[in-house]
């Protein structure tokens, strides 16, 4: 198998070295880089709508002269009624009349107020430093030949990822998801690291060249790369019903190996959600980086749909 490179830029015409953008979900007038989104957006998640606490109704004032002794009770019960009230009708009623609040029907907070935080990638690439140890480089270097690496991803939700590469043959295969990985599941958690390929090292061979990665992350599966990732079909049920009701699909990873993926499929996806990137590389010399080499991508855009699409690129003589 062919060295598979990774991670030299994310879509060239969009990689900018610290895009800053003004945040809505943030702290107020506070502007944050990818990384700082991309860290912080699990907290905003968190957030959830909280029920509201259902008033509680006052309690009854004392009477101000309580009856207390015998000859008080003697003496209410001997004097003389109040003066009747002349009716001269039915007494007004109110325009409106307030409904209580109910302490066992509790109130929420609309959905509408609650904040979606924008979902994003870590990319980093891992070079064989020792017999066991892997450091993060720099994704722009050039690899040479015999030189080993892998690939780590990390989202910050939880998403369906996919990964293709197009390497010499111009043809894009999938990567991920994996036979070796989860069952060929292609469900990741949010802050789980990802390496790949599943216990191995990619090795660059002699030839030369640029191979390309195309990342797609995405809160709800793509399903122009599931028709041809996986095989859906029905699961058959053995229970009667009365009224059939449609099976639910079953996932079945194809053969890696006989599935071919467009260009034409892989630019439009791009193009559709490119604009939304806001991407940030950092490393060891960045201001307040933690000894790290990395690129991270979000998006800006917060509805359930968004995702997050990466081009990533290594040269290697």
């Amino acid at each position: 198998m062919r060295a598979l490179p990774v991670v030299s830029a994310v879509c060239s015409s969009l990689l900018i070295s610290g895009v800053w953008i003004q945040s809505s979900w943030g702290q107020e007038g506070k502007q944050l880089s990818a990384r700082e989104i991309f860290y912080s957006a699990p907290k905003v998640a968190a957030k959830r709508p909280q029920k509201a606490k259902a008033p509680t109704p006052p309690r009854p004032e004392p009477a101000a002269n309580p009856v207390s002794t015998v000859e008080d009770v003697v003496t209410a019960s001997t004097a003389s009624p109040p003066p009747a009230v002349p009716v001269a009708g039915p007494p007004p009623v109110p325009a409106s009349i307030p409904t209580p609040a109910q302490p066992d029907q509790p109130q929420f907070i609309p959905a509408s107020m609650e904040e979606t935080a924008p979902i994003g990638l870590r990319c980093s690439v891992l070079k064989r430093a020792g017999p066991s140890d892997l450091i993060e480089v720099d994704p722009d270097m050039v690899f040479r030949s015999g030189e080993r690496i892998r690939i780590r991803v990390e989202a910050n939700d939880t998403g369906y990822l996919y990964i293709v590469h197009r390497g010499s043959s111009g043809v894009w295969k999938p990567l991920f998801p994996s036979p070796e990985m989860a069952d060929g599941s292609n469900l990741i958690e949010a802050g789980r690291q990802y390496d790949l390929p599943p216990g191995h090292v990619f090795t660059f061979d002699e030839q030369a060249g640029v191979e390309k990665l195309f990342v797609v992350f995405s809160r709800q599966p793509v399903d122009d790369l599931e028709s041809l990732i996986y095989d859906l079909g029905n699961q058959k049920s053995t229970t009667p019903t009365t009224a059939p009701k449609p099976a639910p699909k079953t996932k079945v990873l194809l053969a890696q190996n006989m599935v071919t993926i467009g260009d034409d499929l892989v630019e439009n996806i791009r193009t559709a959600y490119a604009r939304d990137l806001i991407i940030e590389k950092v490393d060891d010399k960045a201001e307040g980086a933690d000894q790290e080499t990395a690129v991270y991508v979000v998006t800006s855009s917060t509805e359930s749909d968004s995702r997050v699409v990466v081009d990533l690129n290594l040269m290697h003589r």
